[in-house]
C-alpha cells in the first residue's frame, strides 16, 4: 500500500487514490488492483487482497525476471533488491490508472516495429510470444474464456511491458549503487520508476 500510494501521489497529486483491503480475491485478479466506481468517475481506489498475500509474495520473489543485456542477449535473473517486487506491483497498478486517467496510447505487440528503443522493442517482442504461450497453457487447463480474456487484454499487455521496463531499469541502476542504499539512491530509483510508468506507446495510424 505504501509503494502504490507513494507512486500514485507523485503522478496524481490532485486526486490521490484511497485503499480497500479485502480478505478473498476474485480468482481472475492479482493481489492488487485499481477500482473505478460506476457512480463516481473521479474517485479512485486500489484494492489489496490480504488472505495469502505473504505466501504469494514469497512465492513470487523466488521467480526470475527477464533481463535484456543487449538486442540479442536475454537472461532470467533473480530480483536484485528486496524492495523491487513491491515497487513492481505498485508500478503495474499505477500504470493501469495512467491508462485510464491520462488516456495515453498503450503499447501493443505491433509496436515493436514502430519504436527505435531496442529495450522496449525486445520487451514487446518477448511478451508477444509469452502471452501467446501462456494463453495456450490456460486453454489446455480448460480455463474459462472470461479468465483468459481478463488475463490477456490490451491493458494487461501494456502494464506488463511497463512492468518489465521498470525491472530492467532497476536492475541496471541497482548494480551501479553501493549497499546499503542512501536517500539519494532511493530518490533516483523513484524518479526512474515515475518516468518509466508514464511512457506512452507510439500513435497508431488507422491502418495499424
Amino acid at each position: 500500500m505504501k509503494r502504490i500510494g507513494f507512486l500514485d501521489r507523485k503522478i496524481f497529486p490532485e486526486n490521490i487514490a484511497g485503499f480497500n483491503s479485502i480478505l478473498n480475491k476474485d480468482p481472475y485478479e492479482s493481489v492488487a488492483g485499481l477500482i473505478v466506481p460506476d457512480k463516481d468517475e473521479t474517485k479512485r481506489t486500489y484494492r489489496i487482497t490480504t488472505k495469502g498475500l505473504a505466501d504469494e509474495l514469497e512465492e513470487e520473489k523466488d521467480k526470475k525476471v527477464p533481463i535484456f543485456r543487449s538486442e540479442k542477449q536475454l537472461s532470467l535473473e533473480p530480483y536484485c533488491w528486496n524492495e523491487q517486487l513491491l515497487f513492481l506491483i505498485a508500478a503495474h497498478e499505477v500504470r493501469h490508472r495512467i491508462q485510464r486517467d491520462k488516456n495515453i496510447e498503450k503499447f501493443s505487440p505491433k509496436d515493436a516495429k514502430l519504436i527505435d528503443d531496442w529495450l522496449l522493442q525486445s520487451i514487446i517482442e518477448f511478451y508477444e510470444i509469452e502471452f501467446k504461450e501462456r494463453e495456450k497453457i490456460y486453454q489446455q487447463k480448460n480455463k474459462s474464456n472470461e479468465f483468459i480474456k481478463r488475463k490477456f487484454n490490451p491493458a494487461e499487455f501494456d502494464a506488463t511491458v511497463i512492468h518489465c521496463l521498470v525491472v530492467n531499469k532497476m536492475q541496471e541502476k541497482f548494480k551501479k549503487m553501493k549497499v546499503p542504499l542512501q536517500l539519494k539512491d532511493y530518490e533516483e530509483i523513484v524518479s526512474m520508476i515515475v518516468s518509466a510508468i508514464q511512457i506512452a506507446g507510439p500513435k497508431k495510424s488507422e491502418n495499424i
